[in-house]
């Protein structure tokens, strides 16, 4: 089985973005499961979601010992309870709730090797007793804490494709170590780190011999070259950073989105990173309301050049180069597809509800040129 899970909170921004990563989650055609676990004290009044199966959680937003308050310990502790509880077999596709899907996943983690998304700007050093792992300067305490210290762990971060039974293994110590990462290191504005659940992942990997493979399952839109191919790529958006405009004025932020309030134009986001993030958001909205955005008359759609096509029993079968974006179209379908050569105005391909339908399903899918959707 493939399980795509995402810890959250019970609170209304998780909400939202819940919501917005389970419509991208169904648009993407992900298969598998759609797991939220929500740490909660009122698991009586959870807030429906659709696509997604929810599992209420206990609340672990405190350490007891040392009353520090850290939500992100959740992250690790509803894992942990989810796994010994469900005994779930198979992939953890692990994401954050604020990421959104592009496209579907298709690889698998096999026991013993995840594959992780690189953590583009924590570059690590040479490990040594007081740079354990190969961590910068104030991990030295670890030293009486860890074992394998001098070993090179991986610089990664989710999203994160990784097997049950690995999961299983390190949810309880890496759960140990962001406690212990919290209560002893201090990052350069002298409070405890907020990342440190990503540290003591990596950490807690390490002791258990896991050899990450790095992949591109992600983009950011601070992160360097957002609109190099790879992270165009990427099947996966992390909008923690906002989007910004060409004279970096912020176009969206998550810290002060007011859901569902449409936002920007998806073409002045200075990256195509950012465009995405903007036109998945307008499209759901567009859906909520009941209505998709109409297509301008005059707007010539194009498909992609490399998609490849078979037809099967009067169906026509559309598979990107990759064969990761699929789609089936009936016959009056596939002639609106064929009328998507970059010459062709909307208004002239035939029926306008039908070509509105087709259009937006190839854009879904990506089989239309970058510039149109």
């Amino acid at each position: 089985m493939f399980y795509t899970v995402f810890p959250t909170n019970h609170n209304a921004c998780m909400q939202w973005q819940s919501e917005l990563l389970a419509y991208s989650w169904q648009r993407s055609g992900q298969e598998g499961i759609l797991v939220r676990l929500l740490a909660t004290e009122t698991p009586a009044h959870i807030p429906p979601l659709d696509h997604v199966t929810t599992i209420a959680t206990s609340l672990h937003d405190i350490e007891p010992v040392t009353g520090d308050h850290y939500p992100v310990y959740n992250k690790p502790a509803s894992l942990l309870e989810w796994l010994y509880q469900y005994e779930p077999e198979g992939t953890v596709l692990l994401i954050e709730p604020d990421c959104i899907f592009r496209r579907a996943v298709n690889q698998r983690a096999q026991p013993g090797a995840p594959v992780s998304q690189t953590w583009e700007d924590y570059p690590l050093v040479a490990p040594s007793t007081t740079h354990p792992y190969g961590l910068g300067h104030g991990f030295a305490f670890l030293e009486e804490y860890c074992s394998n210290t001098l070993e090179m762990m991986p610089s990664v971060m989710t999203p994160t494709l990784i097997h049950t039974s690995d999961l299983k293994r390190i949810c309880g110590r890496w759960l140990e170590l962001a406690r212990l990462i919290r209560r002893h290191y201090r990052s350069p504005d002298d409070g405890p780190a907020w990342n440190s659940d990503v540290f003591a992942y990596m950490i807690a990997a390490t002791e258990y011999g896991l050899i990450h493979t790095p992949a591109q399952l992600s983009s950011n839109p601070l992160w360097p070259e957002p609109d190099s191919p790879d992270l165009l790529d990427s099947p996966l958006v992390h909008y923690c950073h906002p989007v910004r405009d060409g004279n970096d004025a912020t176009l969206f932020a998550k810290s002060d989105y007011t859901p569902w309030t449409p936002v920007p134009e998806p073409q002045q986001a200075s990256t195509g990173i950012g465009r995405d993030i903007l036109a998945i958001i307008n499209r759901f909205i567009a859906q909520r309301e009941g209505a998709l955005p109409a297509i301008p008359p005059l707007v010539m759609p194009q498909h992609r050049k490399d998609v490849r096509h078979a037809q099967v029993d009067g169906q026509h079968l559309l598979m990107s180069r990759d064969g990761r974006d699929q789609l089936w179209l009936s016959g009056d379908e596939w002639a609106i597809w064929q009328q998507c050569d970059g010459q062709t105005p909307a208004v002239d391909m035939g029926d306008g509800k039908r070509v509105q339908r087709v259009v937006n399903l190839l854009s879904d899918h990506r089989l239309l040129e970058r510039w149109f959707f």
